[in-house]
């Protein structure tokens, strides 16, 4: 499919970190799996999930915070919360 839409191979990392916080994103949409396939006919076979988070500002930490996965959306202790935003990565 990524081929399909960008014509080039998608370069892979070779390790995926596991386990951790890696930074965050701003939520500005959350579209059933139909609107998301009207508003971005380009991409749109990309998910199959019922509805899809659009995401901008991505901000990766500098500190990856280990942490357990949680399934799903969980709310952030506040002492990681704080944490996590002193780490957040400055803008170039």
């Amino acid at each position: 499919m990524y081929r399909h839409i960008y014509k080039e191979e998608p370069k892979f990392p070779t390790e995926y970190p596991t386990c951790c916080l890696l930074g965050c994103v701003n939520v500005t949409d959350c579209l059933s799996q139909e609107q998301f396939m009207e508003q971005y006919p380009q991409i749109g076979e990309e998910s199959t999930s019922s509805f899809v988070f659009i995401c901008s500002n991505p901000q990766e930490l500098v500190v990856k915070f280990p942490m357990k996965g949680k399934h799903k959306i969980w709310k952030l202790e506040s002492q990681s919360h704080r944490s996590a935003k002193k780490c957040l990565m400055q803008p170039a």
